[in-house]
């Protein structure tokens, strides 16, 4: 076996053959991981029998961008779910740990007995560079579930069933478009799982 740490006539040191393979691995490791897509498709059974889907974007500063960023998601995930064919409300913009009621009104005005909650959170900062990132949620609710072969009192509360995140920094009008079409690209990986 070859030892990549022979000692050199300088004392300790790397071998010839030693930096090159450190070189590559530290070549090929960025660009690997640069080129690989880590996301997961919402399976297909956790959508069945849902009619609608209602969003929310979900703030925690009043930055221009970042409602930019919001009304851009809304009014992609408002075309995108209604080309699915499927019943749209909206709780539109509000501020976090803001109590559900508007998701419940936009629920009910919609008509939407089985719905996909589908929020986007997004953050960002003044600092410069201007940086953001938007974080999305699809979940379902549930009650009167218990574990298998359990005997616990029945739970209820949200299934998350997708998620995906994305995080920028750079000018303003470049960032607010990158973030906003990149979400809306992912948006197909999930409306894509409904009638499935």
């Amino acid at each position: 076996m070859h030892n990549l740490f022979k000692p050199t006539p300088q004392g300790r040191g790397i071998s010839g053959l030693g930096l090159f393979l450190l070189a590559l691995c530290l070549w090929a490791v960025p660009a690997g991981a640069a080129q690989k897509s880590y996301h997961w498709s919402p399976r297909p059974e956790n959508l069945k029998g849902l009619d609608g889907i209602v969003t929310r974007c979900v703030v925690s500063t009043d930055k221009n961008f970042v409602h930019d960023i919001c009304r851009n998601l809304l009014n992609a995930a408002q075309r995108k779910v209604r080309a699915a064919g499927l019943k749209y409300g909206s709780a539109g913009i509000t501020w976090e740990r803001n109590p559900m009621q508007p998701y419940r009104a936009a629920v009910a005005g919609a008509g939407i007995a089985k719905p996909l909650m589908l929020e986007f959170f997004i953050r960002g900062t003044s600092a410069r560079p201007v940086s953001g990132s938007v974080h999305v949620l699809a979940s379902v609710g549930y009650r009167a579930a218990v574990e298998a072969g359990g005997n616990e009192t029945p739970r209820s509360g949200r299934l998350l069933v997708w998620e995906t995140a994305i995080l920028g920094d750079g000018d303003t009008a470049k960032l607010v478009a990158a973030l906003s079409g990149t979400i809306t690209q992912r948006l197909d990986w999930l409306l894509g799982a409904f009638g499935k």
